[in-house]
């Protein structure tokens, strides 16, 4: 067993010793029982590829879907503090909440 063998590596050792190796076009690593193989056979198949990690297009909808809900939610904040300037207009002057809300200006959910 060598000296690098007998060393304790971190987790975060070996990603970036496999990034490095990975990097610098390494084609094998060992370390010990750990075993990396960078080269993809000839017969590899999508599912062999993506072993493991989201398609493109998994991760195309999950950004989708992200971007989506930041919008939802961002809409969501927009209507709360409209809600809420009206609701202060409403205690603050009453007269030009009326006036408003006659005028189609303001929409009453309680109506």
């Amino acid at each position: 067993m060598t000296e690098l063998e007998k060393k304790n590596f971190t987790a975060v050792d070996i990603c970036k010793i496999v990034k490095a190796c990975a990097e610098s076009k390494v084609f094998c690593l060992q370390l010990g029982d750990l075993k990396v193989d960078f080269r993809l056979p000839d017969i590899a198949t999508e599912e062999d590829i993506f072993l493991g990690q989201a398609r493109p297009e998994e991760i195309q909808r999950s950004n989708e879907k992200a971007e989506k809900i930041a919008a939802f939610e961002l809409l969501s904040e927009n209507q709360k503090f409209e809600d809420d300037a009206i609701d202060h207009l409403m205690i603050t002057d009453p007269h030009q909440y009326e006036h408003l809300l006659s005028q189609g200006d303001l929409e009453n959910e309680e109506a």
